[in-house]
């Protein structure tokens, strides 16, 4: 039986030798994310693993037992797996505790089970393997669509900041938010970058910067598009939900960020924010209901735009002070509450 060798500092990589005798199947490891890490050939049985020097397959992973099992084949057909002295770390399918040393265990074919955070399969010459289950690729990240993302994205900063910061102004003033948007963009794209290599052993970080730039765009104009229709249709409900589509929206973008990272767990990690970000809504929410008796914490749209935008006649001043007139009793009835809570009554 024979490993794959591993390069020495400074060696080339070679291949592995050709397995001196008959292959008689192989056993796969992979890791906690799905990752394959090697292929044991198996050239006779019976098979012991563990992590003793003695045992044919030598496993890596520390305190997996020194003699966790023995394969060989079930005289009925198939594999059987015999639990050794030192199986605490061993699980095997269907079993949520150790079995203890000498159980025999008939496998069914490509049937995987757990030595600590590894999870071992035997592969024999008549078995097939499933259909591979697809895993989303990044796509590649187009340096022109790129650019022309960033450069969107430095148009609406200075723009904003045109629109916010005093016309006498230092310059000081109209660099520094562009340069913080700028670093922050940066900042945040690097972190994910560093956070797949972690978990997925793959820097990407055009695409993460990619993520951060159509997201952040969408949202800002989006969030500028509510508040001018909330204007120019006097519905202030448009304005009072740009504050859902900000928490939906980062949350949405946090979980594409980690499934990039994580391409194993994209349906649990989307699922995850999801419940998150209805959840925090939905709490921050009632407390809103419980402390002001609103809804929103937004009480008027905040967006003005230029009076030819507006597409519905304007109130008059009458309208605005009856309107005011009947806030007057609320805000009498509030007040009183607020000043015996104060007095303890």
């Amino acid at each position: 039986m024979t490993e794959p060798l591993q390069p020495t500092e400074g060696a080339p990589l070679r291949a592995a030798p050709l397995p001196a005798g008959p292959r008689l199947a192989v056993v796969e490891i992979w890791d906690a994310d799905a990752r394959l890490l090697r292929v044991f050939d198996v050239q006779a049985w019976p098979l012991k693993l563990g992590t003793a020097l003695d045992n044919p397959l030598l496993l890596w992973e520390a305190g997996a037992g020194d003699h966790v099992a023995t394969l060989a084949p079930a005289p009925q057909g198939g594999m059987a797996l015999t639990v050794g002295p030192d199986a605490q770390a061993l699980r095997l399918p269907g079993q949520a505790h150790p079995s203890p040393a000498g159980t025999v265990v008939n496998l069914a074919p490509l049937a995987r089970w757990q030595v600590g955070s590894q999870t071992l399969r035997v592969r024999l010459p008549g078995d097939l393997l499933p259909a591979p289950a697809h895993r989303p690729v990044p796509r590649p990240v187009s340096r022109p669509a790129l650019a022309a993302l960033a450069l969107a994205g430095l148009a609406w900063a200075t723009g904003s900041t045109w629109l916010r910061v005093a016309p006498d102004a230092d310059w000081q003033e109209y660099l520094a938010p562009i340069l913080g948007v700028a670093g922050g963009l940066l900042v945040w794209s690097l972190a994910f970058a560093l956070l797949s290599k972690l978990f997925n052993q793959r820097f990407v970080w055009m695409p993460h910067l990619r993520l951060a730039l159509a997201f952040g765009l969408g949202l800002a104009a989006l969030d500028a598009g509510l508040g001018l229709l909330a204007f120019a249709l006097d519905w202030p409900l448009a304005s009072r939900l740009r504050h859902a589509v900000w928490v939906l929206g980062l949350a949405a973008l946090l979980a594409q960020h980690l499934k990039l990272a994580l391409p194993a767990q994209g349906r649990r990690v989307v699922a995850t924010f999801a419940t998150l970000a209805v959840v925090g809504l939905a709490l921050e929410t009632a407390v809103q209901w419980q402390r002001d008796g609103r809804l929103f914490s937004e009480l008027y749209a905040t967006h003005l735009g230029p009076p030819s935008w507006r597409l519905v006649p304007a109130q008059s001043v009458k309208a605005l002070l009856a309107d005011v007139q009947t806030l007057e009793a609320p805000l009498r009835q509030a007040a009183e509450k607020a000043a015996l809570k104060e007095t303890g009554l």
